[in-house]
């Protein structure tokens, strides 16, 4: 048995390298000081995720760690020696994410230039955000000086889809209720839903959706 296990993973392991090289191309050193001075993150994550990612022209994942830096709009591979290379956005169909601090199984796509996270996809409502990150800079002026601040400023949009319609929710009661209604406040108070975060609305949803069906 030994045996057997220990041939299996000299198999598998070329391979999983092998589709990570694939992606890994082009690498650039990773540069600990290219933000600094600027407070804040610019990437959706805090730490790199392991995540699938699928390209138009392959039919099985590859699986790399990676994270999303929305200042520059680029997705960062990271190959575990201290440097990364940028994904060709123009090649991705998806990345899912099966764990992460956001919300389990998330999807990633990419479309006009744009990256769209799919938060919950289910048979009638699908909850997509739009992140996005900018730089500003906020100029203080105590006495005798001039003080520039320069900092990541992030603003997410929320859209509540259906097969007809997208509208902006947010991640609130009276937002939710307003949009979804009587069957929402009803699963609200059923459930003990707070509502405090987009993993309560996708599961708002995915409750909305059994309590509809059955």
């Amino acid at each position: 048995m030994k045996y057997i296990v220990t041939l299996i993973a000299s198999i598998f392991i070329p391979i999983l390298l092998l589709s990570q090289n694939t992606l890994l191309v082009n690498k650039i050193e990773v540069d600990e000081d290219r933000y600094k001075g600027i407070k804040g993150n610019p990437y959706y994550f805090e730490d790199p995720q392991t995540a699938e990612v699928y390209l138009d022209d392959s039919e099985k994942p590859f699986e790399v760690l990676l994270n999303i830096n929305l200042y520059s709009n680029e997705i960062e591979m990271y190959d575990g020696e201290g440097k990364y290379s940028i994904l060709d956005m123009r090649k991705l169909r998806q990345i899912i994410i099966p764990e992460n601090p956001v919300i389990d199984n998330l999807h990633i796509y990419h479309l006009k230039n744009q990256l769209y996270f799919k938060l919950y996809q289910g048979s009638i409502y699908q909850l997509v955000e739009k992140p996005r990150v900018s730089l500003e800079e906020i100029v203080q002026r105590p006495p005798g000086q001039i003080i520039r601040i320069k900092r990541f400023k992030r603003s997410d949009k929320l859209l509540l889809e259906t097969a007809d319609t997208s509208e902006s929710i947010k991640v609130k009661k009276k937002s939710v209720t307003k949009l979804l209604g009587k069957p929402a406040k009803k699963v609200l108070k059923q459930t003990k839903n707070k509502m405090k975060n987009v993993a309560d609305l996708a599961r708002l949803l995915k409750d909305l959706e059994s309590s509809i069906a059955e």
